[in-house]
């Protein structure tokens, strides 16, 4: 089990930006932490599993696992702290937009 701890021993989260940084040299990155999803949303290895950054975020601040997070703006990469709550599913539901969001084919598959 994850415990807050062990978060705060090799990552850094900045509330103001989102953004997540490496505090212990993980096989040569000291940097920035995380990874892209193909749904938008960020994600970060540890220890062999991966978490979203947008839960670990909210572990990392109020030491607790939502069950739920929402981003108020319906952003999936913004993770700073004022663009999260912890919602049911339900509410989570209620700031989707009523039709999916129409992707744009890169232009080499074009």
């Amino acid at each position: 089990m994850l415990t807050l701890e062990i978060v705060r021993i090799v990552l850094y989260y900045d509330p103001e930006t989102g953004k997540w940084k490496w505090l212990k040299n993980r096989g040569g990155n000291r940097g920035k932490a995380g990874t892209w999803r193909k749904d938008g949303r960020i994600q970060i290895r540890l220890y062999g599993k991966f978490y979203l950054s947008s839960r670990l975020a909210w572990f990392y601040m109020t030491g607790e696992w939502p069950t739920e997070i929402d981003h108020i703006d319906r952003n999936r990469a913004n993770d700073r702290w004022t663009n999260l709550r912890e919602v049911s599913r339900s509410e989570n539901l209620k700031n989707k937009p009523s039709r999916p969001l129409k992707r744009n084919r890169p232009v080499w598959l074009r």
